[in-house]
């Protein structure tokens, strides 16, 4: 996967862009000039699983004389890893007198920042599943002045749920043909402000017109009798899930004469999984018996630890 807390600090003898001009002067330590700089602690979970697995992420910063911010110091500068340290062109230095505040995205280039620190991510894909799949973290603003430079502390949170399905049968070996996953957004646009997150969702897939398919997954021996078709899959939150199904078929041993269907609710009613939560994991198991109904269980956990799960029968 490629899905916090963020520690800034880099320090530098390199140019110093001028604020109100384009006049590069250089400045060492020895001047007495604090560089803004950056770096990563390695406590980045699931889809990000660590400092060295997040490849760059955005920076915006505004500056100014007491509670005002009317100077621009970072405007989506992207700071990437290289060699493990945290760098990014152009460094900037703390103003004395100044107050400061900054915001962070991650992944870089994934949308812009207002200097009221509104964020605004527009046309989000996530279609992509498994190893492609790409995950969407915003940090909360951090003050800092530059009478006393400190090194930043970004806290960052997913914006996105995490969802995986997985099936599985008792010692029966069994071919699941045609799995998709419907009624769903895979994508939407993203509006942060320093106090509430509203997303529009995108319109609903279909079962015809689905980005989630699977052609077919077999549960055998070889793989213990599971399977995951999709890998984790990163999407919006999900308010309402009355329309959200999983649909397959399927059929034992080598009887692919004598298909079956099923098409499941990914509601499980009130008082449980109705709703999918930023910052949440949700585990989908899909029990095929040698006999009897198709049960499915649901584990609902923070992003990845495990911590409550609910098993319900469809009816079909």
């Amino acid at each position: 996967m490629k899905r916090g807390n963020i520690y800034f600090w880099y320090a530098a003898a390199v140019a110093l862009m001028a604020i109100a001009g384009c006049t590069k002067t250089v400045h060492t330590p020895e001047n007495g000039e604090h560089s803004i700089g950056f770096n990563v602690q390695e406590s980045v979970k699931a889809a990000v699983t660590g400092a060295n697995d997040i490849a760059s992420f955005g920076v915006w910063g505004w500056y100014g004389s007491g509670e005002a911010r009317d100077k621009n110091v970072f405007n989506g500068v992207e700071v990437h890893n290289q060699a493990g340290a945290w760098v990014y062109s152009n460094i900037q230095y703390w103003v004395p007198g100044m107050n400061y505040t900054f915001y962070a995205v991650y992944p870089f280039d994934y949308g812009e920042c207002a200097p009221n620190g509104t964020v605004k991510v527009n046309d989000l894909d996530c279609s992509a599943t498994g190893e492609d799949a790409v995950d969407l973290m915003t940090a909360e603003p951090v003050k800092g002045s530059g009478d006393s430079p400190q090194n930043v502390l970004f806290t960052f949170s997913h914006e996105l749920s995490k969802l995986k399905f997985s099936f599985e049968s008792s010692q029966t070996e069994v071919t699941v043909t045609n799995i998709k996953l419907y009624g769903i957004s895979a994508g939407g646009s993203l509006t942060k402000t320093p106090d509430n997150a509203t997303w529009s969702l995108a319109t609903a897939a279909t079962a015809e017109n689905t980005l989630y398919s699977i052609s077919q997954a077999a549960l055998n021996a070889g793989n213990s009798y599971t399977a995951e078709p999709f890998g984790e899959i990163l999407l919006p939150p999900h308010t309402d899930l009355a329309d959200a199904k999983i649909s397959f078929s399927y059929y034992y041993g080598e009887n692919n004469a004598n298909i079956k269907s099923a098409d499941i609710s990914l509601a499980t009613g009130t008082g449980n999984v109705t709703s999918w939560e930023a910052g949440k994991s949700y585990g989908y198991t899909v029990a095929i018996p040698a006999e009897g109904k198709i049960k499915i269980t649901v584990t609902v956990a923070p992003w990845e630890e495990r911590n409550a799960s609910v098993t319900w029968t469809p009816n079909n």
